[in-house]
Formats: structure tokens, C-alpha cells, sequence
């Protein structure tokens, strides 16, 4: 009897670390603390950004990382690439056509920094070498968003910790995800009925 109980709580023990490691450990990193050291370092270049895309999806579903995601994207806004590149020193980071793709060593997460610009009224995006219209053909999506809709950013819970959100949230996730409160998975669209665990 004594060895069932033993074996039912080393049963319980892993479900609950692998359940934590789902939102706060990737492989050992905790990706929360990264993030918040990248953004302080954005912070400290006096570089504007939110976090937007499906990590604004995961702190209005979940306030933190969708399950099974492992990307957090950042939106940073008319800062020039040198000023960006400053702030990324010390991540191991390489460009892609809408910006930046900076990876966590030992992992299989990672962090986008999309570039954009102001211009008329919307912020676009235009990446760190001008290519973003690469990305919007490969993928069929616009990116770009009425300036007043995101700036300037106002802080929300994501992951135990305060990060810089669009200024209108649900105004955004609207724009972004057509139905994002009712259908789930996907990829902008949700494919499905969401259910409850998906908001846990």
C-alpha cells in the first residue's frame, strides 16, 4: 500500500513540475526573466515596444504564453536598427524579414522584435532591412495597426511580471484575431470551438 501512494505522488510531482515548466521553463530557462531582461535592456535604449501577436493572445486567454507556443513577439516602434541591435548586445539573435529572431541557447524558444514604422496614422511593419513585405506575401497578413490603437503601450500581467501591451487590448486582439474569444486554434483564425482549457 505504502509503495502505491510513493508512486502516485512521484506521479503527481512530475505532472505538476512538467505543468509549470509549460509556462514559466523551457528546457531549464526560465524565459520570463529572459524576456523581462530584454525588454529592460529596449527599455534603457529608450526603445518603444509591446508585446503583441499571439503573446497578446496568450495574457488575454491565459496571462502568460499560449500552450504550445514558443515564441514571445515584440513590437518595437520608429527605432532605427543600429539602436535595436545596441539593446539586443549579449542575445544570440540573427535578421529575418520582418526584424529580428533572437533564440535562448539550450532551447527551442524564442523571441521575435518585429520593426516598425509610423506612417500615416498606422504603425507597418518595415524589419530591420526593409523586407517586411517578404514575410506579408509568404503569409497573406498585413502588419500593420492604427498608431493610436497600440501607443503608447499600458502595462498588463504576463507570466507573474508587467509588460508593455497595446493601449487598447481588446480593441487590438479584435484587429489581430478576428473571433479570438470564441474560436481557438489556428493560426490568425481559430479552426475550433474554444474550450475551457484553453483558457487555463
Amino acid at each position: 500500500m505504502l509503495w502505491k501512494v510513493i508512486a502516485g505522488l512521484g506521479v503527481l510531482t512530475c505532472i505538476l513540475i512538467f505543468s509549470r515548466s509549460t509556462d514559466y521553463s523551457f528546457e531549464g530557462v526560465d524565459v520570463y526573466s529572459t524576456l523581462e531582461s530584454l525588454l529592460q535592456s529596449l527599455e534603457k535604449n529608450d526603445i518603444e515596444y509591446y508585446l503583441g501577436g499571439g503573446s497578446a493572445l496568450g495574457a488575454a486567454r491565459r496571462g502568460g504564453i499560449l500552450k504550445g507556443d514558443k515564441d514571445v513577439d515584440i513590437f518595437v516602434a520608429d527605432a532605427a536598427p543600429i539602436e535595436i541591435e545596441d539593446a539586443l548586445w549579449g542575445f544570440e539573435w540573427k535578421y529575418t524579414d520582418f526584424g529580428y529572431h533572437v533564440n535562448l541557447p539550450k532551447t527551442n524558444f524564442y523571441f521575435d522584435v518585429w520593426v516598425l514604422q509610423e506612417k500615416y496614422g498606422k504603425l507597418i511593419c518595415m524589419g530591420a532591412e526593409g523586407k517586411c513585405h517578404l514575410w506579408e506575401e509568404q503569409f497573406n497578413w498585413a502588419v500593420q495597426v492604427p498608431l493610436t490603437m497600440v501607443l503608447p503601450p499600458k502595462k498588463r500581467d504576463f507570466g507573474g511580471r508587467e509588460f508593455y501591451f497595446p493601449n487598447q487590448f481588446f480593441a487590438y486582439l479584435d484587429h489581430e484575431f478576428p473571433g479570438w474569444g470564441e474560436r481557438c486554434g489556428g493560426w490568425r483564425i481559430g479552426n475550433r470551438p474554444c474550450t475551457k482549457k484553453d483558457f487555463e
